[in-house]
């Protein structure tokens, strides 16, 4: 196979017979030859290529080939979902076109990603923005063939995000087993459909949590793992745990609705009106199921009153830090909370009580019709998310075991300092053979930053590869075909404020090429204060719209959605919807985007100059 994907990728070859702006990339061609060899011989590749090397075409050609002509699965994981959405929307077509192949290709997203219609049907709008988007939400879910919630085109972008856990599907309280319509939902339709395709796109997030939900994910022969750098933080973030008030009200939400006594409208509200007929009639409940029940109502308001004391045990004292100073490691439940331990103590025995009371109900349920099955299942669920709950705080306060670190954080919500539980393992390397990398016949590791020196070894460490882990690796990197030691020039900060260096290098850069400029972030805190800062030392430096003389106006939007730059008057002679593509008439502009981003989300300084 490794002969086909070079002569289909040379100069003459299928590819640049059908694209006539294709240009053979000798990177490219030897990565695509390399994957195709380890496909076809198993192991492990380590494969570094840079910006412009073209992953994407090199490893889906031997990955489309290998699943086409053998009929074995190829499960290729992206970190983002964006990359996921164009690996299925756009690569992969246009190369099965180029090929004439027709091979079954499916996408599968965790679920929480796609609509749940009973929700969505339930759904009240708060506010009349939001009632726009929920007609506009219920009318497309009516129509569209996979409900995928990062596919649906919403008019207000920023009414969605808040509306999208709302009618999403719920990963934890949605089964199969409580839901009529599951069988027919979105997420149980994209699950069979990947297992009945032979070419699945996945992200890291839905890959790892694959590795310990059985049947989540169809078995597969051939992994390639694009942005494999991030791997290892996807698969530290989900094997983290963490307990909060908010998770404790979560669970107690399932059982009756949030902060209501005596549990209406939830768990125990349905199961005191299903049973209490059964109880009359003498029917296979025990006797004291109804004492059961009103215990359990009960108990949720003396819960929640315990779970705020704990919390309050758990608070620092002092004003609540910024950014990273709010997280502070402990060792052991004495150092936590001291000698009293009374607090942690009621605590878990409620979580003990709600999960062994609905276990002991849902047995005789189990057998009572298909009303009563429903609900079983729908008790054992709620029971098991009380016992990992328990476990999970109780393990975080102990931090007994030696291979994981346990901290608090300590961060700002509605002015107050609001306080969670963490743990995680120190290294990913056990859990990432025994999760991803030991499940495939053969694993392609991809990304253009692999290396952390002259060879693999951090991240084969991190990731548990190498002679002495018992899973050996090959590697190789790939030139890029664009001259970036020319073209790209590296700082490295070196202390002092952040963001006032980053400001001023950009401002320095603007004022010094008098070109548009884009400046990229990993975290809208950080863009926010290079903003301000760029805002403070950058004063308007030229004469503002060539037409009107008024200074631009800059706005900054949440991200994924449109920004835009125009003079305050909306001067006709430079139409704002052009976005300073004529420049400033002295300065560069200055433009600030989060990444990663798939609407251009533009952001810029207000006063910067240009």
């Amino acid at each position: 196979m490794a002969r086909e994907v070079e002569r289909r990728l040379a100069p003459g070859g299928d590819v640049s017979r059908s694209w006539p702006h294709y240009a053979p990339r000798p990177g490219q061609i030897a990565l695509a030859r390399d994957v195709a060899r380890a496909v076809g011989r198993g192991g492990v590749l380590l494969a570094e290529a840079p910006t412009g090397v073209g992953k994407s075409l090199a490893y889906l050609l031997p990955g489309v080939l290998h699943a086409a002509e053998t009929g074995r699965r190829v499960v290729i994981a992206t970190c983002t979902r964006s990359l996921q959405d164009q690996l299925f929307e756009r690569d992969l077509p246009a190369l099965l076109g180029v090929l004439g192949l027709e091979l079954r290709c499916a996408r599968l997203k965790g679920k929480q990603n796609y609509v749940c219609e009973p929700t969505l049907a339930l759904a009240e709008e708060r506010g009349p923005e939001e009632r726009d988007v929920l007609e506009q939400l219920k009318r497309w879910a009516a129509t569209d063939s996979e409900g995928d919630l990062d596919r649906f085109p919403a008019a207000d972008a920023d009414t969605f995000r808040r509306l999208r856990p709302r009618v999403a599907a719920d990963p934890h309280a949605c089964t199969v087993a409580t839901c009529r319509r599951a069988r027919e939902c979105f997420w149980v339709r994209a699950r069979r459909q990947a297992s009945e395709s032979a070419l699945v796109v996945v992200n890291h997030a839905l890959l790892a949590l694959s590795g310990e939900v059985e049947g989540l994910l169809p078995d597969f022969d051939v992994l390639i793992v694009d942005e494999a750098h991030r791997l290892e933080g996807v698969l530290l973030s989900q094997l983290e745990r963490s307990v909060s008030r908010h998770r404790f009200e979560e669970a107690l939400r399932m059982l009756g609705s949030a902060r209501a006594r005596g549990g209406s409208g939830g768990l125990i509200a349905r199961l005191g009106a299903y049973t209490a007929p059964l109880l009359r009639r003498g029917g296979p409940l025990p006797t004291d199921a109804a004492d059961t029940l009103a215990d359990l109502a009960a108990r949720m308001s003396r819960c929640r009153d315990d779970v705020d004391r704990l919390f309050e045990r758990l608070t620092p004292a002092g004003p609540t830090p910024d950014g990273f100073g709010g997280r502070v490691r402990h060792h052991s439940a004495l150092e936590l909370l001291g000698r009293d331990l009374a607090p942690l103590q009621t605590v878990l025995e409620h979580c003990a009580a709600f999960s062994g009371a609905l276990q002991r109900l849902a047995t005789p349920l189990e057998s009572a019709g298909e009303a009563g099955s429903e609900l079983a299942t729908e008790s054992l669920q709620v029971a098991a998310r009380f016992g990992l709950l328990g476990s999970d705080l109780e393990s975080l306060v102990e931090a007994a075991d030696r291979e994981w670190v346990y901290w608090r954080t300590r961060e700002k919500a509605a002015g107050l300092g609001v306080v969670e539980l963490k743990g995680s393992p120190v290294s990913a390397a056990f859990h990432a053979r025994r999760l991803v990398l030991e499940r495939a016949r053969t694993v392609v590791l991809t990304s253009a930053t692999l290396r952390g020196g002259p060879d693999f070894s951090f991240v084969a460490g991190r990731l548990g590869l190498g002679d002495e882990a018992g899973m050996p690796y090959e590697s190789g990197t790939y030139p890029s075909p664009f001259a970036l030691e020319r073209q790209v020039a590296s700082f490295i900060f070196d202390g002092g404020e952040e963001a006032e260096a980053v400001a001023a290098v950009v401002t320095a850069l603007a004022r010094a090429t008098r070109r548009n400029l884009l400046a990229l972030f990993t975290a809208h805190m950080r863009l926010g204060r290079a903003r301000d800062a760029s805002a403070r030392n950058a004063a308007p430096s030229c004469s503002g719209c060539r037409a009107c003389g008024k200074v631009w106006t800059f706005r900054v939007l949440p991200w994924r959605s449109w920004s835009w730059q125009s003079c305050r008057s909306r001067c006709r002679t430079i139409p704002w919807y052009r976005r300073a593509a004529s420049g400033c008439a002295s300065a560069g502009s200055i433009r600030f985007a989060r990444t990663p981003c798939r609407r251009r989300s533009y952001g810029s300084a207000r006063g910067s100059a240009g």
